[in-house]
């Protein structure tokens, strides 16, 4: 869900002063005078592809690259769309996936030819969700993937026995371990 708002929110906005990038509740503002170069992803020849699931049109995360260092993915294209920008006070490279990478890269060697008219500042905001240390905690991401799994497998185990179960069965125990609501099999679920 969150990577569906992050695309449909994802925008890149380039002008004589700055890069703008938006994504999700993400956004960067890079002034032309920090960004050190800009290339096509096309003529790279290492793979440029973030670490972890990349989803279908949503390429977003990190990766170390040959030759480039630690490079950041906001885009919706894989490499033959991207567009690689340096950014200099940042460090390492962001990988974007404008509509028509050639035309971008033409369109920032004319605003880097023309000149900064209005000095910009730098910012970088993220929203709190993805600063959360949880997505750093390898052991509490295996235990919440572990619980749903564990729920999966136990609405699996109920499909398989359902037909098996009778018309009416007890659904609930009082203390003594005495049956003290009874209802339909599908009370099971619920």
């Amino acid at each position: 869900v969150y990577c569906c708002y992050g695309l449909a929110r994802a925008r890149y906005v380039l002008s004589r002063n700055a890069l703008v990038v938006e994504w999700g509740g993400r956004r960067e503002v890079i002034p032309m005078a920090l960004i050190g170069e800009a290339r096509a992803g096309a003529d790279v020849e290492h793979a440029l592809r973030p670490q972890g699931i990349a989803w279908p049109g949503c390429v977003v995360g990190r990766a170390g690259v040959p030759d480039f260092g630690e490079m950041e993915f906001l885009a919706a294209a894989d490499q033959p769309g991207l567009v690689l920008v340096s950014r200099v006070r940042a460090g390492g490279w962001l990988a974007i996936s404008p509509a028509d990478p050639q035309a971008f890269l033409q369109a920032f060697d004319e605003f880097r030819a023309a000149g900064v008219e209005d000095q910009v500042e730098p910012e970088s905001r993220r929203p709190g969700l993805e600063q959360w240390a949880l997505w750093r905690d390898w052991a509490a991401l295996g235990l919440i993937a572990l619980g749903g799994v564990s729920v999966l497998a136990l609405v699996g185990y109920l499909l398989a026995i359902f037909p098996q179960l009778p018309p009416v069965i007890a659904l609930h125990f009082n203390a003594q371990s005495q049956p003290d609501r009874f209802g339909p099999p599908t009370g099971l679920f619920i």
